[in-house]
């Protein structure tokens, strides 16, 4: 199956234990928008999802941070703000490191959450 993912969403009715697995795009693959279009794209995405979910379905979103002109763009922050417009909380917060710690990085982060 290939498709728009949000189009699909909301074509197709979440079954009983559907759950979402993800990683929204970033900044640099939606270059139509603006940075502020995007991050409210980024917010308004993670609501959508979150309300297509049955009440016992779970998303887990795979993001890694970005610095834009020198400021530090925290995505899981994003996807706090979106779930609080659903009403929903995030319940868990893990990072990852994709390189060892202090290896300096320009643009992205060394770690995802």
């Amino acid at each position: 199956m290939h498709g728009e993912a949000l189009a699909w969403l909301d074509a197709n009715p979440a079954a009983p234990g559907t759950s979402v697995i993800t990683s929204l795009p970033d900044v640099s693959e939606l270059s139509e928008l603006s940075f502020e279009g995007w991050r409210t794209w980024f917010e308004t995405s993670v609501a959508r999802i979150l309300r297509w979910l049955p009440e016992d379905g779970v998303a887990i979103f795979f993001q890694s941070d970005i610095r834009r002109e020198g400021v530090w763009v925290d995505k899981g922050e994003l996807v706090a703000r979106g779930a609080a417009a659903e009403s929903a909380v995030v319940v868990w917060h893990k990072i990852v490191c994709r390189l060892a710690p202090d290896t300096p990085t320009f643009g992205r982060a060394s770690y995802a959450h």
